[in-house]
């Protein structure tokens, strides 16, 4: 019997559950449609994130059967500790890695510094499978692993085991090494953005980013907040003492990260995902226009007045300067490198210049 009182363990148990339950099922679609639909699978940046999201999905796993070992107040066996336990812990693990590879996508997307095929981020993703297989390995050998401390609902290091030290020093270094290395690329990327001012274009007539400023701007904000949940992870200890509600809190905490960040971001971004989802007002797109790029008012100006009879056509004065307008607008969209290819796997994207 923990030492834990019932309140604690009910409430614990209930929002472990809760959360992965309400938004588990959501997420599993949205990785589906990035892996699916023909607008994101064919971008790199939308591959990453999902894979991202499936880390993120086994830890919600996970987390309903924290919220089961903390409501019956027993783990049951061993063994299922340790192996749930040492999936969960991998995927946290490797959700920094993953995080860093998009990072690196969006340097070396919008600095156009140099060009990656798909084979070279596929390669990437199999180096940060092998890196969880490999955690979940040592989490299930005698001489490491987690155990799931019931006074406390968290799952933590047993210091009892010989190699968990050494294996959460390096956890240690080489996390905070993909937090730098992120930090340091997205700052690279805004600066020479900055520096370049070819990216994004503000008018007056209309306030647009480009797609790929989009994805950067979702990279940024969940490499803030896994950064953050991190660094609380490892030097809150330091500055607050652990006594079980907090202890409860930061598994709550981590859980809203893992279930509510991505796939809220994900909506907010991505006018297509939302209507896959059928969520709020989509305006039905032509044809030959791209569901993911936002078109200029006056663009759709002109196409609706090009559709219209005789008597509503414009006289000529009129529609020589919306010609001329519609010239300025089109010169804007130019390919990523002219003259070359695209990259398999890259999608190419709409550079809005001043």
């Amino acid at each position: 019997m923990s030492s834990l009182p019932p309140l604690y363990r009910y409430i614990a148990s209930g929002v472990y559950v809760g959360l992965a339950v309400c938004t588990l099922p959501f997420y599993i679609l949205v990785i589906k449609t990035f892996f699916t639909h023909k607008v994101y699978r064919r971008n790199v940046s939308f591959a990453i994130m999902a894979v991202l999201g499936i880390f993120d999905c086994i830890m919600l796993l996970g987390f309903i059967g924290c919220g089961v070992f903390t409501a019956y107040d027993r783990t049951f066996h061993w063994l299922l500790e340790k192996a749930l336990l040492s999936v969960m812990n991998a995927s946290r693990n490797s959700t920094y890695p993953t995080i860093l590879l998009l990072a690196f996508n969006r340097f070396v997307v919008l600095t156009r510094i140099t060009r990656l095929f798909a084979k070279f981020y596929r390669n990437c993703v199999l180096g940060i499978t092998a890196y969880w297989l490999l955690y979940c390995i040592l989490g299930l050998t005698p001489f490491a692993g987690m155990s799931y401390f019931l006074d406390f609902a968290l799952g933590a290091y047993d210091q009892r085991l010989p190699w968990n030290p050494t294996i959460g020093r390096l956890e240690y270094y080489v996390n905070l090494f993909c937090l730098l290395a992120t930090f340091l690329l997205y700052l690279g990327t805004v600066a020479i953005l900055i520096v370049n001012r070819r990216t994004v274009h503000f008018e007056a007539r209309h306030l647009s980013l480009s797609p790929e400023v989009r994805v950067l701007i979702q990279a940024v904000i969940i490499f803030t907040v896994y950064a953050l949940d991190l660094l609380m992870t490892y030097f809150g200890p330091l500055f607050i003492v652990v006594d079980q509600s907090v202890a409860i809190g930061l598994m709550v905490a981590l859980e809203s990260t893992c279930g509510f960040l991505n796939p809220t971001l994900f909506l907010l971004f991505n006018r297509e995902l939302r209507r896959v989802f059928g969520i709020g007002p989509v305006k039905k797109l032509s044809s030959n226009q791209s569901p993911i790029y936002a078109v200029s008012p006056m663009i759709e100006e002109l196409a609706v007045s090009s559709s219209l009879g005789k008597e509503n056509r414009p006289i000529p004065e009129a529609k020589s300067r919306q010609n001329e307008c519609l010239a300025e607008q089109m010169s804007e969209v130019r390919p990523v490198h002219k003259g070359h290819p695209q990259a398999p796997g890259e999608m190419s994207w709409i550079s809005l210049e001043d």
